[in-house]
């Protein structure tokens, strides 16, 4: 299934932002499923250095993050 997957969002996401949000998703759940939080932390502080990509801030009205 995941196979299935890539080959699909690699053909209709041609800015990778299924790709990536997908991706982000499922690091997200390997690491909540971890019996120590430091992958979770470690997952969060890498997000939050990213920053809000521009047209997800000119959606919002400009907001940065």
């Amino acid at each position: 299934m995941a196979t299935k997957l890539d080959a699909l969002l690699q053909e209709g996401d041609p800015n990778w932002e299924v790709t990536i949000t997908w991706t982000v998703y499922q690091k997200l759940i390997d690491a909540y499923q971890q019996s120590d939080s430091h992958d979770m932390v470690t997952l969060i502080d890498a997000l939050k250095d990213l920053g809000v990509p521009p047209a997800w801030s000119e959606a919002r009205g400009g907001a940065d993050s």
